[in-house]
């Protein structure tokens, strides 16, 4: 039975956002975010307040879930009109008819190419396909440059489409996995050097994200170097406690979202009271409080994972 509101003087009756939601396979969050954020469609409101979706809305949000579930960013599609959305799709479902079955073939184009091929695996929820393409990318490209020129800009792109409501959870920790796997095996395939020192990553209480360390500790593995990578939400005693066992050259400290500076900034006056004065402290990502403290000269902000490697 399809769900319709009462009518209201100026309104016309339509589908309240939990119908639309069935209809069209769109998390309810992510209509609300959609139409809050590009303004995709303009549901009215009736004499309750309730929003009220039309027919004609309802099908240009399901064009609009078509099209980025192609690869297409929500921004570029929200302000396509719904024709071209159509022509879009038609488009892109010819292109995908048309792909082969094995990532290789398509390896001899930009490394753009593989991640959006990567992108778009996940949104089809082909975690399968998804590592094939970036195990044969590795394979292709190198350890290093896979890392800094697939792998990274693969993660953004995932964590931009998730803020933006484009990937659904399951889809953003499907995406997780495959890294984690991919990384997982360059690291063990990298044999270690006599003359590198271990590295040890960590990120603070509060900050859950750590593909940032994740990913600079994959470079790390392929220098040579020992790592240790003990996770999120790592206390500072806890750092201090492993590091006095390892006997690090380096603490790699990585911060995403953490919403506190005064805490970061705290926590890293701590390691860098605590640890051996040979130990060297490295901080990166996002959430490095600006302008950076007055630490000792031994703490070193590296912006990007370009950097990192250039340290190591």
């Amino acid at each position: 039975m399809t769900e319709t509101a009462p009518r209201a003087t100026g309104v016309a009756p339509g589908y309240q956002i939990a119908t639309v939601s069935r209809l069209t396979g769109l998390p309810v969050d992510t209509i609300r975010a959609w139409e809050r954020r590009y303004g995709i469609v303009k549901p009215v409101r009736d004499a309750s307040g309730i929003r009220q979706y039309s027919r004609a809305e309802t099908s240009r949000l399901t064009l609009a879930r078509e099209a980025t579930q192609l690869g297409h960013p929500i921004r570029r599609v929200a302000v396509m009109s719904d024709e071209e959305l159509r022509g879009l799709i038609a488009a892109g479902t010819q292109s995908r008819a048309q792909m082969p079955d094995e990532s290789g073939p398509l390896l001899s184009g930009s490394t753009y190419s593989i991640v959006r091929s990567v992108t778009l695996s996940i949104r089809r929820f082909d975690s399968d396909r998804a590592e094939r393409w970036l195990e044969a990318a590795v394979a292709l490209v190198g350890p290093e440059r896979f890392v800094l020129e697939i792998l990274s800009p693969f993660m953004r792109e995932i964590g931009e489409s998730w803020e933006n409501g484009e990937l659904s959870i399951a889809q953003e920790h499907l995406a997780s996995n495959v890294v984690r796997n991919i990384v997982g095996t360059i690291k063990r395939g990298t044999p270690r050097r006599d003359d590198c020192g271990m590295v040890l990553f960590a990120t603070p209480p509060g900050e859950a994200h750590v593909f940032g360390i994740e990913l600079a500790a994959c470079l790390a593995a392929t220098r040579g170097h020992p790592i240790c990578v003990l996770g999120s939400n790592v206390p500072a005693g806890e750092v201090l406690r492993t590091a006095r066992h390892l006997e690090p050259q380096v603490v790699v400290i990585g911060s995403i979202r953490l919403e506190n500076p005064d805490e970061f900034t705290a926590y890293v006056e701590m390691l860098d009271s605590e640890l051996p004065a040979a130990t060297e402290i490295w901080i990166g990502g996002p959430g490095v409080p600006h302008p950076l403290p007055k630490w000792s000269d031994r703490v070193r902000h590296l912006v990007t994972l370009d950097e990192f490697l250039e340290r190591l």
